[in-house]
């Protein structure tokens, strides 16, 4: 069974820049979901916050993040993928933000469901799964407390990642960036025709001019003086 390929970043950074911002949008986030009545209202608002803060990190990365993001099809499942695939962040995050997506998905489109103890019982399950993995808690908790637990450690989670993101966008764009792909692909080239000096050609050429060409079964060719 092959093992998942490890992310760019596996932990992340303190973004010292932003600590009283970020530390107020926390509280204001927390404190609009908490006043808001019904599981309906509590759990769609989440649902918004997240995806909010998914199109914050991929802006963060894409330039013209605006061409993405007027799509009609460029929706909250679609950001969710986009963002595995890539691979920036650790996957258990984005995990968790699926099952708040999917949640979500379930109040905003059906009208006869009021509460989320009457969702689908698989989903019940994962929420109780990630809550227990997430927060390790023993405390007996209702169903909307622990998706709200949830809710709160997965936009914190896709915000603490923020600054590792505008970091590798940063490093991508630096003018030194290319020379230094430029360099490794330079030294990996050498290695590559050392390696094949010491293979057999499987023809060899007098070019006439003091030198012979030999050709290999690569299709490359490694020109030598003649001894």
């Amino acid at each position: 069974m092959n093992q998942e390929k490890k992310t760019i970043f596996t932990s992340s950074l303190f973004d010292f820049e932003n600590v009283e911002d970020n530390n107020q949008k926390s509280i204001e986030n927390y404190s609009r979901i908490i006043n808001t009545g019904d599981h309906r209202s509590r759990i769609v608002l989440a649902g918004i916050i997240v995806e909010s803060y998914f199109d914050r990190l991929l802006k963060c990365f894409f330039i013209d993040y605006k061409n993405l993001s007027d799509r009609s099809d460029f929706t909250f499942s679609f950001k969710i993928s986009l963002l595995k695939s890539m691979r920036i962040i650790p996957n258990e995050i984005i995990v968790l933000c699926d099952m708040i997506r999917k949640v979500r998905n379930i109040f905003a489109h059906n009208f006869e469901i009021d509460v989320i103890d009457d969702i689908d019982p698989k989903l019940v399950k994962n929420i109780n799964q990630l809550y227990r993995e997430k927060t390790k808690s023993k405390i007996e908790k209702e169903l909307i407390e622990k998706f709200h637990s949830l809710y709160s450690l997965g936009y914190s989670e896709l915000r603490a990642y923020e600054k590792n993101v505008k970091l590798l966008r940063e490093t991508v764009d630096d003018e030194n960036f290319e020379k230094d792909i430029q360099k490794i692909n330079e030294s990996r080239r050498h290695i590559f025709y050392e390696n094949l000096r010491k293979g057999k050609p499987i023809k060899t050429i007098d070019r006439g001019n003091g030198e012979i060409e030999e050709v290999f079964s690569q299709g490359l060719s490694v020109i030598r003086k003649k001894q």
